[in-house]
């Protein structure tokens, strides 16, 4: 066997697309270095950045226009672009072949990764290598200034708008390509990435710059800054791959062991073998982060007018500032659009391994985006909308991993004797394994790594002097901070109109590391602002619909398998599909099966639990205590919410076909397993204050539908499975079977068990204050409403929403849901808002002349629960015969057998507490003189309430069917011992004291209340035929 040379390997480093036509002249061909190739055809990069300082920097740029006076002009600064862009490693390699050119010496693609070697062995192989040790990669951008500045502006337009600066540092940046068409049997390929960094390997990405225009006095001009671009992005590794193979048929050889094998990050490399691979594996050790702003304490984003505003429009528009640190990133696709697909074995297997050791992953957003008046304002237009800030920093990021096949039909049921595949499973021994014919296999370690996002970024429009018959609004704009461990959107689409094979989907998170996010705070807080000092007449001024969020998870997960076809048959071996604990650890075992299990923290330690915290604080709304006439204020339906979770995926998997086996072929079987652990410690804080003038003229003031949402969770699971069919035979021909011990475990035909832990302490905490300025003058003929606003604070253990729908018209399909819960952790919300109107005196004039207050509609709520979850399964068609029914319930098991049973299972030690206490709703008058005269005033329909539960359940089952109805079962068991406390106490509704002169109260339709439940379950069942 020929080798490839080291003049060879020198010449691919940096890019194989360069020696492309040169490899495929190489046959067969081994990459001479610890890492091993072997195959027909072979594309193979090999690069390593060995103590490199890797810098790009475009630091003291200017991109500036300055103009004397000018009138009737067009001056515009756009599209203009600069960019420091560095990587320590770049490999782009694509390869394409017709695979009639392959002589088939192989059957089957073997590859495995590892920082001690790489190897694979297949006919047709693109493999990229890189490696950093002690590599530094830098972009770097300072001080740089884009933007126009002119004097007196009469009559012109002036724009600056769509330019880009950009920073970004890569420390490992790869892109493999890999088609084979007109594929013949047997033929195998496969693409390997391997990318690691260690802990001396860091990446840095700063962006300080600064977009302005400054103008002078303006008249009857318009000024626009709009969709320019700050960002630094800052990436560990980052890989994307797409193989796709064309042709008339694909052959799946059994080679003997798992398809794909993980093993613990300390056990082994990760292996494949299949027909077609890829395995995407990266490793993150060093230090990643990003910045982008102005760190010299001003905004990055500027507009100011240097004098008056006259007859002329102001756009602050659609700007965006981003930083986003992220140590792994991966997206990768495979495609298989073949015409028959035959063999027993591993047809194609998508693998990627992340993992980040200890790293510190880092995004930051500082400054602002602003415009400032520094005159007065006249018939004149101003808008702040549609900006965003974003700070996004992720240790490990699979954007995407999917497999898509489509063929006429699919035959890949095993040999006699050769057991059964399709077994998606995480091991005892922290290896995770998949069996099936087609597959997709995510395995996410974030280790000890501390993450974490920041946003100095506040949005400003002020105007010093007085605003006259002018528009001011600050609509839609964005701040938003995330950190998060792993992210994964997994995916597995199969489609023939003949089926019998079999198809995995897994996925396996974990880490111990820290997760923190912060969004203003202290004397600080971010939110938009419109700066009023002065007197406004008759001006509208709005300031709506925008958001501020922060959020914090430690696993995240999104997997969804589809398949669809005409006819289906068992293509696994399995008697049974399975959901829960398996010879081989546990998961799901089916003839399509997706097992999701997620881990955070180490078992039965809290001292080790993994910190999650969120910090956010915002104030939206008008500053200004200055008089105001003939005018309208809007302070409407905008957002503040901080989030922390702890492990949250959503679980999708659905089969439809016309028919599910026949008389003599057993139909196929589903199984979803989702199991999270949780030990986790953190606090999610949401503080908002909404700010509106209340010296009023002849003018209204609405502050309506805002909301401020704290939420802490430590596990949450989405979880359906979906079955349809005209007819549909059976696969075990009995009952299905559910059985509670330890973890759920459910086998039937068609099954899904949720499996839930946490440990820990976790709070939820939300403040609201809603203010008014106040000059010592009151209102006049005026309105002031605060409608509809909500404060909430949410805090779960477990959450859990599992949905099993089964939809035929005949056959005998048995189907069945089991939910266990355990919580071992404190969980506390707190709630409580602040709102009313507030007034001082004036001499001889009422506080309230010929005006209304409304104070309606406003709720604060805190809900903590221990366990809760929506369980409901739907059965239209027949289930097995008999129609009988058993079960039991003891102190250390739970089981049903039935044609639908449906069990749950919770369990709470931990203590659970809610409080909506110390909110004050009402209006205060400050002063001995006349209080009202001519005037209403109303508090009503405002609520205040605290609920706790130990464990929650809604259970629910329905069953229609067209001939005997059969067996429907809901056996639910909830246990508490911890200490379970609803507290709204020290909660006002207040009327101001003062006289009243033809004028109205009216307090009405408010309620407090607390609600404490130990357990609480509604349990229903539906028959209809």
């Amino acid at each position: 066997m020929s080798r490839i040379t080291h003049s060879r390997t020198a010449l691919m480093i940096g890019g194989a697309t360069v020696a492309l036509a040169a490899m495929l002249a190489v046959t067969p061909a081994s990459a001479q270095s610890t890492d091993q190739v072997s195959g027909t055809r072979v594309v193979a990069d090999h690069q390593r950045a060995d103590h490199v300082r890797a810098l790009a920097d475009t630091s003291g740029f200017e991109i500036v226009m300055a103009a004397p006076p000018a009138q009737g002009s067009d001056i515009a600064l756009r599209a203009n672009g600069v960019t420091a862009s560095v990587r320590a490693n770049r490999s782009d390699s694509e390869f394409s072949i017709d695979s009639a050119e392959l002589v088939g010496q192989r059957a089957v693609t073997r590859l495995t990764s590892g920082n001690r070697a790489v190897a694979a062995d297949g006919d047709a192989l693109l493999v990229t290598t890189q490696r950093g040790a002690s590599s530094i990669a830098t972009a770097l951008s300072t001080g740089g200034t884009l933007g126009i500045n002119i004097d007196t502006s009469r009559g012109n337009s002036v724009a600056v708008a769509e330019n880009r600066l950009d920073a970004q540092a890569l420390g490992n940046d790869a892109m493999a390509t890999l088609s084979l068409e007109g594929l013949q049997q047997p033929a195998a390929g496969g693409i390997v990435g391997f990318q690691s960094n260690d802990t001396r390997s860091a990446v840095t990405s700063t962006n300080m710059a600064a977009v302005r225009i400054g103008t002078g006095a303006t008249f009857g001009s318009d000024l626009a800054m709009t969709d320019n671009l700050v960002r630094a992005l800052g990436y560990g590794n980052a890989f994307s791959s797409d193989f796709t193979v064309t042709g008339a048929s694909a052959f799946g050889s059994a080679d003997g062991g798992p398809v794909s094998l993980v093993p613990g990050s300390a056990d082994g490399d990760p292996t494949i073998s299949a027909t077609f691979a890829t395995l995407s594996h990266q490793e993150q050790d060093g230090a990643v982060t990003a910045r982008a702003g102005e760190n010299d304490g001003s905004d990055p984003f500027h507009l100011v007018v240097f004098g008056s505003l006259s007859d002329s429009a102001v756009r602050h528009d659609g700007d965006a500032l981003v930083a986003g640190g992220y140590g792994n990133q991966s997206d990768n696709a495979m495609s298989l659009r073949v015409g028959a697909v035959s063999g027993s074995g591993a047809v194609a297997n998508l693998t990627a391994v992340q993992r980040a050791g200890a790293a510190d992953v880092e995004a930051d957003t500082v400054g602002g985006i602003r415009t400032n008046i520094l005159g007065a304002m006249t018939a004149s237009q101003a808008s702040l909308s549609d900006n965003s800030a974003r700070a996004v920093a992720i240790a490990n990021l699979a954007e995407r991993n999917q497999l898509t096949v489509e063929a006429s039909t699919v035959d890949t049921f095993g040999l006699p004797g050769s057991g059964p595949v399709g077994t998606a499973s995480a091991g005892f021994d922290n290896s995770s394994s998949v069996t099936a014919a087609f597959s997709v296999h995510n395995v996410q370690d974030f280790g000890e790594s501390s993450v974490g996002a920041t946003s100095t970024s506040a949005l400003k429009l002020g105007v010093l002097s007085p605003v006259e018959r002018s528009t001011l609004a600050a609509d839609g704009n964005t701040v938003s901070v995330a950190a998060t461990g792993n992210g994964a959107t997994n995916g597995l689409t199969l489609s023939a109109p003949l089926l019998r094979a079999s198809a995995d989907l897994n996925n396996v998170q974990s880490g111990n590391g820290q997760i923190r996010v912060e969004a203003g705070g202290g004397a600080a807080p971010l939110g938009v602002l419109l700066a009023l000092p002065a007197t406004v007449l008759q001006s509208d001024l709005a300031v709506r619909d925008n958001v501020l969020a922060g959020t914090a998870i430690g696993n995240s997960a999104s997997n969804s398998m589809s398949v669809a076809g005409t006819s289906f048959a068992n293509g696994s071996g399995h008697g049974e599909a399975v959901s829960g604990p398996l010879l081989e650890g546990y998961g799901a075992a089916a003839d399509y099966a997706l097992a999701s299990t997620q881990k955070l923290g180490l078992s039965g330690s809290v001292e080790d639990a993994v910190g999650i915290n969120s910090a956010v604080a915002g104030r939206f709304g008008m500053l200004g205590d200055y008089r105001t006439y003939g005018s309208a204020y809007s302070v409407e339906g905008n957002g503040v919410a901080s989030t922390i979770i702890g492990n949250t995926v959503a679980n999708r998997l659905s089969l439809s076909a016309v028919s599910l086996g026949s008389a003599d072929t057993p139909a196929p079987g589903t199984a979803l397993s989702s199991a999270q652990y949780g030990q986790v410690i953190g606090t999610a804080q949401s503080t908002q204050a909404l700010v509106a003038p209340g010296s009023l003229d002849g003018s209204s003031v609405s502050v309506k539908a805002n909301t401020n949402q704290a939420y802490a969770g430590i596990n949450e699971a989405d979880n359906r499975l979906a079955v349809a069919a005209v007819d549909a035979g059976s696969l075990t021909g009995r009952n299905t079977r559910v059985s509670i011990v330890s973890s759920p475990g459910i086998s039937g035909d068609d099954v899904l068990g949720n499996l839930q832990f946490a440990g820990g302490s976790i709070s939820a905490d939300g403040v609201t204050s809603i203010e008014n300025g106040d000059s010592g003058i009151g209102m006049a003929g005026s309105r002031f409403a605060i409608n509809a606003n909500v404060t909430a604070a949410e805090a779960n253990a477990n959450r859990a929403v599992n949905l099993v729908t089964i939809d035929t018209l005949g056959g005998g399909v048995a189907g069945g849901l089991g939910n266990m819960q355990t919580s071992t952790a404190s969980v506390a919300a707190n709630a409580s808002l602040d709102a009313g109107y507030r007034a001082s005196q004036f001499p001889a004039m009422p506080m309230i002349d010929a005006s209304s207050v409304g104070i309606d509609g406003n709720a604060t709520s805190a809900l903590a629960r221990g366990n809760a979850v929506d369980n409901q399964l739907v059965v239209r068609g027949n289930v097995p015969s008999p129609v009988t029914v058993t079960s039991e319930v003891s102190r250390f098991e739970i089981w049903a057998d039935a044609g639908a049973p449906l069990l749950n299972a919770q369990t709470n030690y931990g203590s659970v507490t809610a409080s909506a206490s110390n909110s004050l709703v009402g209006a205060a008058f400050n002063g001995p003189l006349t209080g009202m005269n001519q005037a209403s005033m109303t508090i009503g329909a405002n609520t205040v309430s605290a609920a706790a539960y130990g464990n929650t359940a809604t259970n629910a089952a329905s069953l229609s069917s067209f001939g005997q109805p059969g067996s429907v079962a809901i056996v639910s068991s909830q246990t508490n011992y911890g200490p379970v406390t609803a507290i709204a106490t020290g909660n006002q509704l207040i009327l101001p004291l003062g006289s009243m002169t033809g004028s109205s109260f009216a307090l009405t339709g408010n309620q407090v209340s607390a609600v404490a439940v130990g357990n609480q379950a509604t349990n229903s069942i539906t028959s209809l035929r």
